[in-house]
């Protein structure tokens, strides 16, 4: 593990603790750096020009949130709670996560820290 993601971890645990007041801790469905299929009723976050869109995504309990990377640069997902990052993703890859419990869920590139967006999981 390199010293920038070890510093981005504990940086975005603080973030999550102090701007989340103990948001939610859901699991992932898939590993780290699974690329199943979307689901039909996936929430499609596109990462592009450095920038997640949306950078603020909702979804129900039991929804999952598409990440597909349509930039040049690698990117990957790095979440604030116990979830692993995803792998890094190059142009075309996608990552998915299913959400069990509502909350909000912080996170940000792993390679690129200014990336950051969060998903509200709803009821």
């Amino acid at each position: 593990m390199n010293i920038r993601r070890v510093v981005l971890g504990a940086a975005m645990s603080l973030i999550f603790v102090v701007g989340c007041g103990g948001g939610g801790t859901g699991t992932g469905a898939s590993p780290a750096g699974a690329t199943p299929a979307a689901g039909a009723d996936a929430v499609e976050v596109t990462i592009a020009d450095f920038a997640f869109t949306p950078a603020e995504a909702t979804a129900a309990v039991g929804g999952a949130v598409h990440w597909t990377n349509n930039d040049s640069a690698p990117h990957s997902v790095s979440w604030a709670d116990e979830e692993p990052e995803s792998n890094d993703l190059d142009n075309g890859d996608d990552y998915e996560r299913t959400f069990d419990a509502a909350g909000t869920y912080e996170y940000a590139c792993g390679i690129h820290p200014t990336m950051t967006g969060s998903v509200t999981v709803t009821q």
